[in-house]
């Protein structure tokens, strides 16, 4: 087949992908990729080094490794038997959502803030998630693989370079910049409307933001804290990421869902690129519904916030 490619951003990649900010690189969205990603993105003659991705977590006061050491490994057996009643709730169709979920299977209040979880990467209050979607994200047919999660080694931008190298090799020339405005059916098949020229085509394979797909929720919005650290300052040692988490996430994400502004912030940083004597440091932040710009001082306090906790994990980071 002959295909063409369209993009309205100048830019390929959408959340995955880099920007420059005062001459340092930042990753834009994506940076953690399900395990599968990376076997797919082979398959099609798209080569990307990837490493697995090592994080520090820490839900309240438990703190959880990525890959699993002994202390996590011991604290996973101990919430096992409600692990276990957790997996087997959420194949039974009686249940419609998660918040359902817990109250029927789950029994401690631990093993209920780690599948709370799980809502955190979908910027959603939990007792939205449904059942059956955290389901068929997890359904062994698909094969996933959330469970092996992997970052490339260049950084999110590389895959999307990789990708557009080898649609090049195959013949395809990306057009960015251009809009797709229309796409209407006839006879000869279809008739696709953009920004810069009318085109003829078999086929169509558009993409659909989310937040206007049927029965979609709009997300939260996302705060991103942007830090160039000196290489004399160690990251974490052996693990890329840090996640702190409250102890219940679940009531932190509705305070959220329901444009509040909570006592407590839960976040993630993760390091980025390195630059020389410099490594940049890329974070993340849930902002209440509703909310697209903090004000001045809200942003102090979370930053300050922010910085506090890392610099009890990173000694030095604060100054």
């Amino acid at each position: 087949l002959s295909v063409g490619l369209f993009d309205r951003s100048p830019v390929a990649g959408g959340l995955c992908g880099s920007f420059e900010h005062e001459g340092h690189r930042f990753t834009r969205g994506c940076n953690d990729f399900a395990g599968r990603f990376a076997e797919e993105l082979a398959a099609v003659g798209v080569h990307v080094p990837f490493r697995p991705s090592t994080n520090l977590v820490y839900l309240g006061e438990h703190r959880i490794t990525q890959p699993p050491d002994l202390k996590t490994t011991y604290f996973a057996l101990r919430h096992a038997p409600d692990l276990v009643r957790l997996v087997r709730s959420i194949h039974d169709e009686r249940h419609a959502t998660m918040d359902d979920v817990l109250t029927r299977a789950v029994r401690s209040e631990t093993a209920s803030s780690l599948a709370a979880t799980l809502a955190y990467p979908m910027g959603t209050a939990f007792y939205r998630l449904s059942r059956e979607a955290v389901r068929r994200a997890f359904a062994p047919r698909w094969r996933y693989g959330y469970g092996r999660s992997v970052v490339p080694v260049n950084g999110a931008q590389s895959v999307t370079d990789a990708m557009l190298a080898r649609l090049r090799e195959l013949g395809v020339s990306p057009r960015l910049g251009v809009t797709v405005n229309d796409v209407t059916r006839d006879a000869e098949g279809f008739r696709v409307r953009t920004s810069a020229e009318i085109v003829r085509a078999r086929a169509v394979l558009r993409g659909v933001d989310r937040a206007r797909s049927a029965g979609a929720r709009e997300g939260l919005s996302v705060v991103q804290f942007l830090f160039v650290l000196p290489r004399s300052l160690p990251w974490l040692h052996e693990f890329r990421a840090l996640i702190v988490l409250p102890e219940r996430p679940d009531e932190w994400l509705s305070t959220l869902d329901q444009g509040r502004l909570p006592t407590t912030f839960a976040f993630h940083v993760f390091r980025d690129h390195d630059e020389g004597d410099e490594y940049s440091v890329t974070g993340y932040c849930l902002a209440p519904r509703g909310v697209d710009t903090l004000d001045a001082q809200t942003a102090d306090v979370l930053r300050a916030t922010v910085v506090r906790r890392i610099d009890q994990e990173v000694p030095g980071f604060a100054d």
